[in-house]
């Protein structure tokens, strides 16, 4: 029997890799690395300016996120975060999960 949220969740995933090409192209730079909370983040940037920050909370418990600029937001256990600035997005969170 098929995981249908999970299934959800994947489709989702690959629409956004598609509608945001930032996801896939361009440089790739570690923000940072907690092993202790198992959280991570880091960045893409495009030739063209497009920005990407990618953070997961693999731990057990909360974690707060901060980008430059001051945004803060908290990041759920086993969840993550994704914000992009783009043409579509003009710098704003597109996910957030669980």
């Amino acid at each position: 029997k098929w995981n249908t949220g999970l299934l959800n969740h994947t489709r989702f995933l690959a629409a956004l890799r598609l509608r945001h090409p930032v996801l896939s192209e361009g440089n790739w730079r570690p923000l940072f690395a907690a092993n202790s909370a198992r959280a991570f983040a880091y960045e893409r940037r495009t030739k063209s300016g497009e920005r990407a920050v990618i953070a997961v909370n693999d731990g057990y418990a909360p974690f707060s996120f901060r980008l430059s600029g001051g945004i803060t937001r908290r990041i759920q256990p086993h969840g993550y975060r994704i914000w992009i600035s783009d043409r579509i997005t003009h710098g704003r969170f597109v996910d957030s999960h669980p």
